[in-house]
Parts: structure tokens; sequence; C-alpha cells
């Protein structure tokens, strides 16, 4: 998996070749696999939530009795989460 490019094209015209660097095939079930071997220790987060992950996807539930409780809780996690990724190279897609 070591000297790939990539390129768009559109009609008959490509865009010039660029070099990756890093991450694996798209489509590829390796990468799943070593998403979740990265991500596993985010269960390690004492969150207020519900962490919930599928595949490539995650989502935090709550329970909470009114919505000042629910947007502490919430404001916590996320504050957890920013940090978790800041230490492990990722970024959230907003």
């Amino acid at each position: 998996m070591s000297q790939r490019e990539q390129f768009i094209s559109i009609n008959d015209t490509n865009s010039n070749r660029g070099n990756i660097i890093s991450g694996v095939p798209q489509g590829f079930i390796l990468g799943l696999l070593i998403l979740i071997f990265y991500i596993n220790d985010i269960f390690s987060l004492n969150l207020m939530g519900n962490l919930q992950l599928y595949a490539d996807n995650a989502a935090i539930t709550y329970k909470a009795t009114n919505s000042k409780e629910l947007f502490e809780m919430m404001s916590y996690d996320l504050l957890l989460i920013e940090q978790w990724m800041i230490s492990n190279h990722l970024s959230l897609n907003l």
C-alpha cells in the first residue's frame, strides 16, 4: 500500500496526479478493521452520554431532565472528544 497516487477524471480530462501519504483505499475491508483498532480506546473516555459506534459512524445518546442539563452534558462530552481527537491526530467532520 505504498507508492499510491490519486487523480480526478471528469469526462476526458484528468487532473495532475498527487501522492497519497496515508490512509487505505476506499471500500477496502482493512480500512474498517484499522479504524476499529485505532479508535477502540474512545470507550475509555468518561462520557456523560452513551457512545455507540457502527462502522465509521458514531452516535451519542443522552438522558436529561431539562435542556440546561442536556446542554451541559453535551458540552462536557464534546470537549473530551475534541481532546481525544487532537491527541489521536483526527479531525471531526462537522
